[in-house]
């Protein structure tokens, strides 16, 4: 029902991430696999190497990210065009090395950020979740400072490059497919766990390598740390194993369809087509909840809120216990007695 034959990938991660020698993999990867793959290398770079480089003043700043947000949408809907019109009767998957969220951690701020989305037409969750499955690499400037290395196209110190890349995590952090990997003894490790999550996400098999443990009451647990975003979901289960779901963040809001059955499929609806399958299908039980999400040493944590208790939601990969340190700080009030 959900199935669709084109879908589309991001490979993201602060500076020396290793997103250009890992893009190359997946493409010939994804090839041998039957798909016919459309690359869209990163825009930045490209108009970086074509001589237009950005510029140190904030003003300037702003309208080079504008440029490079508007050519990436361009560039991502004459993909989109090209495989419905020129490719109909095959799988594609339209391979982005970095994409629009990405303009979101080379700016101060998210008003300036809504400006570019609002100047250029489009609403920033719906932009999240165009995207099937997003894939952050993280920096060695975050994890492997003594690795961490330029590529002669940027500049930044390991310092700005670990600020980057902790902001880039931030910026998708609300997608509900994003897989956070981290750096590797050898590049060819990296390469196999990126494919590995590729292949288990291209199969329908769930990204579900996550777990909560309760940490008080709704009123008791907040986050003070500066850096988080904060998803308001409302979840409407429906017979057939159809869940719709609303997730707004800030003024941004989505409507998706979820189907869990031998697979797990979904897309982005419209509040029309909202309607329509609300009026089709029998309503099972309706959830509201909010998760605050933030980002430490590459690892993705969230604050989850269902109006009676509150969880901390972490990957199992991590030892539970490690967030009592710096983590542990940042929430307000009676964590520790939890």
């Amino acid at each position: 029902m959900l199935e669709s034959r084109i879908k589309k990938i991001v490979l993201t991660g602060g500076p020396c991430a290793g997103k250009s020698t890992i893009l190359g993999d997946i493409e010939d990867y994804l090839v041998k696999k039957g798909y016919y793959v459309i690359t869209l290398n990163e825009t930045a770079t490209q108009l970086i190497k074509g001589n237009m480089p950005p510029c140190m003043d904030k003003e300037r700043v702003l309208k080079f990210q504008d440029i490079v947000l508007k050519t990436q949408l361009q560039r991502e809907e004459a993909a989109l065009r090209y495989a419905e019109e020129l490719v109909p009767n095959e799988k594609v998957i339209i391979l982005c090395d970095r994409a629009v969220m990405d303009n979101r951690a080379y700016l101060e701020t998210q008003e300036e950020f809504d400006y570019l989305l609002k100047k250029n037409g489009v609403d920033e969750q719906q932009v999240v979740h165009s995207y099937d499955l997003v894939i952050d690499l993280i920096s060695t400037a975050t994890l492997k400072k003594d690795s961490y290395q330029l590529d002669g196209i940027r500049d930044e110190s390991v310092e700005d490059a670990a600020l980057l890349d902790k902001k880039t995590t931030l910026a998708w952090i609300t997608h509900p497919h994003l897989i956070t990997v981290k750096p590797t003894e050898q590049i060819e490790e990296k390469t196999a766990i990126v494919i590995s999550e590729i292949d288990k996400y291209l199969r329908g098999i769930e990204y579900n390598n996550r777990q909560s443990i309760p940490i008080g009451g709704n009123s008791e647990v907040g986050y003070t740390g500066e850096d988080f975003r904060t998803a308001l979901i409302f979840n409407t289960y429906l017979k057939g194993d159809l869940i719709l779901t609303r997730k707004t963040v800030n003024d941004s809001s989505v409507l998706f369809l979820q189907q869990y059955n031998t697979s797990f499929q979904e897309r982005v609806i419209s509040d029309s087509e909202a309607v329509d399958i609300l009026c089709k299908n029998s309503i099972i039980f309706t959830e509201e909840f909010s998760e605050t999400c933030f980002v430490e040493n590459g690892n993705i944590y969230k604050i989850i809120n269902d109006g009676d208790k509150c969880y901390f939601d972490y990957d199992k990969s991590e030892d539970s216990l490690e967030i009592n340190s710096d983590i542990s700080k940042k929430f307000v009030k009676r964590m520790e007695q939890c």
